[in-house]
Protein backbone atom coordinates (compact mmCIF):
# COMPACT_ATOMS: atom_id res chain seq x y z
CA UNK A 1 0.00 0.00 0.00
CA UNK A 2 1.39 3.44 -0.90
CA UNK A 3 0.55 6.92 0.32
CA UNK A 4 -0.58 9.66 -2.09
CA UNK A 5 1.80 12.42 -3.08
CA UNK A 6 0.16 15.02 -0.83
CA UNK A 7 0.34 12.67 2.17
CA UNK A 8 4.02 11.74 1.81
CA UNK A 9 5.51 15.13 2.75
CA UNK A 10 2.54 16.55 4.68
CA UNK A 11 3.65 18.29 7.89
CA UNK A 12 1.58 15.83 9.93
CA UNK A 13 2.18 12.23 10.99
CA UNK A 14 0.07 9.67 9.12
CA UNK A 15 0.22 5.96 9.97
CA UNK A 16 -2.14 3.36 8.48
CA UNK A 17 -2.60 -0.20 9.74
CA UNK A 18 -4.82 -3.15 8.88
CA UNK A 19 -7.50 -4.73 11.09
CA UNK A 20 -4.86 -6.68 13.04
CA UNK A 21 -2.66 -3.62 13.63
CA UNK A 22 0.01 -4.40 11.00
CA UNK A 23 1.41 -1.10 9.69
CA UNK A 24 0.65 -0.73 5.98
CA UNK A 25 1.82 2.83 5.31
CA UNK A 26 3.65 5.73 6.95
CA UNK A 27 4.52 9.16 5.64
CA UNK A 28 7.82 10.99 6.14
CA UNK A 29 6.70 12.77 9.33
CA UNK A 30 5.55 9.47 10.88
CA UNK A 31 8.98 8.03 10.11
CA UNK A 32 10.64 10.99 11.84
CA UNK A 33 8.26 10.96 14.81
CA UNK A 34 8.90 7.26 15.47
CA UNK A 35 12.59 7.34 14.50
CA UNK A 36 13.73 5.97 17.86
CA UNK A 37 11.40 2.99 17.38
CA UNK A 38 12.64 2.28 13.85
CA UNK A 39 11.10 5.02 11.70
CA UNK A 40 9.95 3.81 8.29
CA UNK A 41 11.45 0.44 9.19
CA UNK A 42 8.28 -0.11 11.26
CA UNK A 43 6.36 -0.92 8.07
CA UNK A 44 5.04 -4.45 8.41
CA UNK A 45 5.36 -4.50 12.19
CA UNK A 46 2.40 -4.14 14.55
CA UNK A 47 1.28 -0.67 15.63
CA UNK A 48 0.51 -2.03 19.12
CA UNK A 49 4.24 -2.46 19.67
CA UNK A 50 4.66 1.33 19.40
CA UNK A 51 2.26 1.96 22.30
CA UNK A 52 3.18 1.08 25.90
CA UNK A 53 0.52 0.32 28.49
CA UNK A 54 -2.07 1.61 29.20
CA UNK A 55 -2.39 3.17 25.72
CA UNK A 56 -1.71 -0.22 24.07
CA UNK A 57 -4.72 -1.80 25.78
CA UNK A 58 -6.90 1.14 24.81
CA UNK A 59 -5.78 0.89 21.16
CA UNK A 60 -6.49 -2.85 21.14
CA UNK A 61 -10.05 -2.06 22.25
CA UNK A 62 -10.47 0.57 19.53
CA UNK A 63 -9.20 -1.83 16.87
CA UNK A 64 -11.66 -4.46 18.05
CA UNK A 65 -14.66 -2.16 18.51
CA UNK A 66 -13.85 0.11 15.52
CA UNK A 67 -14.14 3.30 17.57
CA UNK A 68 -12.37 6.64 17.08
CA UNK A 69 -10.25 8.54 19.62
CA UNK A 70 -8.98 12.13 19.82
CA UNK A 71 -6.70 13.80 22.36
CA UNK A 72 -3.96 16.36 22.93
CA UNK A 73 -0.50 15.32 24.14
CA UNK A 74 2.33 17.55 25.37
CA UNK A 75 5.81 16.04 25.43
CA UNK A 76 9.12 17.90 25.72
CA UNK A 77 7.25 21.19 25.41
CA UNK A 78 5.50 20.29 22.12
CA UNK A 79 1.71 20.02 22.09
CA UNK A 80 0.26 17.66 19.48
CA UNK A 81 -3.25 16.67 18.43
CA UNK A 82 -3.83 12.93 17.86
CA UNK A 83 -6.75 11.46 15.93
CA UNK A 84 -7.09 7.67 15.77
CA UNK A 85 -9.91 6.22 13.70
CA UNK A 86 -11.02 3.17 11.73
CA UNK A 87 -10.87 3.40 7.94
CA UNK A 88 -13.04 1.60 5.43
CA UNK A 89 -12.80 0.17 1.93
CA UNK A 90 -16.08 -0.30 0.05
CA UNK A 91 -17.91 0.10 3.39
CA UNK A 92 -15.91 -2.75 4.95
CA UNK A 93 -13.73 -2.15 8.01
CA UNK A 94 -10.14 -2.21 6.76
CA UNK A 95 -8.03 -1.07 9.69
CA UNK A 96 -6.97 1.95 11.65
CA UNK A 97 -5.36 5.32 10.91
CA UNK A 98 -3.46 7.63 13.27
CA UNK A 99 -2.94 11.29 12.31
CA UNK A 100 -1.09 13.74 14.56
CA UNK A 101 0.38 17.21 14.20
CA UNK A 102 1.78 20.02 16.32
CA UNK A 103 -0.70 22.63 17.53
CA UNK A 104 -0.43 25.94 19.42
CA UNK A 105 -0.77 25.83 23.20
CA UNK A 106 -3.92 27.95 22.84
CA UNK A 107 -6.10 27.02 19.84
CA UNK A 108 -8.70 29.53 18.61
CA UNK A 109 -12.25 28.18 18.91
CA UNK A 110 -15.06 29.74 16.85
CA UNK A 111 -18.74 29.17 17.55
CA UNK A 112 -20.89 29.73 14.45
CA UNK A 113 -24.56 29.44 13.83
CA UNK A 114 -25.88 27.34 10.95
CA UNK A 115 -24.59 28.62 7.58
CA UNK A 116 -22.12 27.90 5.91
CA UNK A 117 -8.10 10.49 -8.12
CA UNK A 118 -8.46 8.88 -4.87
CA UNK A 119 -4.95 7.49 -4.51
CA UNK A 120 -5.62 6.14 -1.03
CA UNK A 121 -8.38 3.68 -0.23
CA UNK A 122 -8.24 4.69 3.44
CA UNK A 123 -8.79 8.40 2.69
CA UNK A 124 -12.00 7.97 0.67
CA UNK A 125 -14.20 6.72 3.52
CA UNK A 126 -12.10 8.01 6.40
CA UNK A 127 -14.38 9.70 9.00
CA UNK A 128 -12.56 13.04 8.84
CA UNK A 129 -12.97 15.51 6.00
CA UNK A 130 -9.97 15.94 3.67
CA UNK A 131 -9.81 18.56 0.91
CA UNK A 132 -6.63 18.98 -1.17
CA UNK A 133 -5.93 21.92 -3.46
CA UNK A 134 -3.02 23.02 -5.63
CA UNK A 135 -0.87 26.13 -5.17
CA UNK A 136 -3.56 28.29 -6.83
CA UNK A 137 -6.34 27.00 -4.59
CA UNK A 138 -7.90 24.67 -7.17
CA UNK A 139 -9.43 21.62 -5.46
CA UNK A 140 -7.67 18.47 -6.68
CA UNK A 141 -9.49 15.89 -4.57
CA UNK A 142 -11.72 15.43 -1.56
CA UNK A 143 -13.01 12.44 0.36
CA UNK A 144 -16.58 11.36 1.11
CA UNK A 145 -16.74 13.24 4.42
CA UNK A 146 -15.58 16.50 2.83
CA UNK A 147 -18.08 16.08 -0.01
CA UNK A 148 -20.84 15.53 2.56
CA UNK A 149 -19.82 18.59 4.60
CA UNK A 150 -19.86 20.74 1.45
CA UNK A 151 -22.92 19.14 -0.16
CA UNK A 152 -24.76 22.48 -0.21
CA UNK A 153 -21.88 23.97 -2.19
CA UNK A 154 -21.74 21.11 -4.69
CA UNK A 155 -19.95 18.24 -2.91
CA UNK A 156 -17.71 16.31 -5.31
CA UNK A 157 -18.65 18.77 -8.08
CA UNK A 158 -16.32 21.25 -6.33
CA UNK A 159 -13.30 19.31 -7.64
CA UNK A 160 -11.68 21.57 -10.23
CA UNK A 161 -13.06 24.72 -8.62
CA UNK A 162 -11.28 27.13 -6.30
CA UNK A 163 -11.18 26.39 -2.57
CA UNK A 164 -11.51 30.11 -1.82
CA UNK A 165 -15.07 30.06 -3.15
CA UNK A 166 -16.01 27.71 -0.27
CA UNK A 167 -14.86 30.22 2.37
CA UNK A 168 -16.75 33.49 2.89
CA UNK A 169 -14.91 36.51 4.27
CA UNK A 170 -13.13 36.92 6.62
CA UNK A 171 -12.17 33.22 6.43
CA UNK A 172 -11.40 33.56 2.69
CA UNK A 173 -8.95 36.40 3.24
CA UNK A 174 -7.20 34.49 6.03
CA UNK A 175 -6.89 31.36 3.86
CA UNK A 176 -5.41 33.42 1.02
CA UNK A 177 -2.81 34.83 3.42
CA UNK A 178 -2.06 31.35 4.77
CA UNK A 179 -1.43 30.03 1.27
CA UNK A 180 0.78 33.00 0.43
CA UNK A 181 2.83 32.57 3.62
CA UNK A 182 2.68 28.74 3.49
CA UNK A 183 1.92 28.60 7.19
CA UNK A 184 -0.06 26.04 9.19
CA UNK A 185 -3.35 27.05 10.85
CA UNK A 186 -5.18 25.10 13.58
CA UNK A 187 -8.43 25.99 15.31
CA UNK A 188 -11.58 24.43 16.70
CA UNK A 189 -15.10 25.32 15.67
CA UNK A 190 -18.53 24.58 17.12
CA UNK A 191 -21.58 24.41 14.84
CA UNK A 192 -24.99 22.78 15.22
CA UNK A 193 -23.89 21.05 18.43
CA UNK A 194 -20.79 19.48 16.83
CA UNK A 195 -17.22 20.49 17.71
CA UNK A 196 -14.49 20.13 15.09
CA UNK A 197 -10.75 20.66 14.93
CA UNK A 198 -9.62 22.21 11.62
CA UNK A 199 -6.05 21.71 10.39
CA UNK A 200 -4.93 23.70 7.33
CA UNK A 201 -1.42 23.03 6.05
CA UNK A 202 0.77 23.30 2.95
CA UNK A 203 1.74 20.04 1.26
CA UNK A 204 4.87 19.33 -0.72
CA UNK A 205 6.00 17.26 -3.68
CA UNK A 206 9.71 16.37 -3.78
CA UNK A 207 10.31 19.17 -1.28
CA UNK A 208 8.54 21.78 -3.45
CA UNK A 209 5.40 23.58 -2.32
CA UNK A 210 2.46 21.99 -4.14
CA UNK A 211 -0.67 23.37 -2.50
CA UNK A 212 -2.81 23.24 0.60
CA UNK A 213 -4.67 20.58 2.60
CA UNK A 214 -7.62 21.12 4.92
CA UNK A 215 -8.47 18.34 7.41
CA UNK A 216 -11.56 18.52 9.63
CA UNK A 217 -12.00 16.20 12.62
CA UNK A 218 -15.09 15.81 14.81
CA UNK A 219 -13.85 15.85 18.41
CA UNK A 220 -15.39 15.59 21.90
CA UNK A 221 -16.30 18.84 23.68
CA UNK A 222 -14.03 17.81 26.55
CA UNK A 223 -10.92 16.23 25.07
CA UNK A 224 -8.22 14.48 27.13
CA UNK A 225 -4.86 16.29 27.26
CA UNK A 226 -1.82 14.38 28.50
CA UNK A 227 1.32 16.25 29.59
CA UNK A 228 4.43 14.07 29.47
CA UNK A 229 8.15 14.49 29.83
Amino acid sequence: MSTGQWVKELRAEVMVCDTNGAILAMNDEAGALFEEDGGLGLLGSNVLECHPEPSRLKLEGMLEKQTANAYFNTENGEKRFFFQSPWFKEDQYAGFVEISFGVPQEIPHFIREETMSKENAWIKEFPAAATICDAEGIILEMNDKAAKYMANDGGYALIGKNMFDCHPDPARGKLERLMDSRQVNVYTIEKNGVKKLIYQSPWFLNGEYAGFVELSFEIPFEMPHFVRG
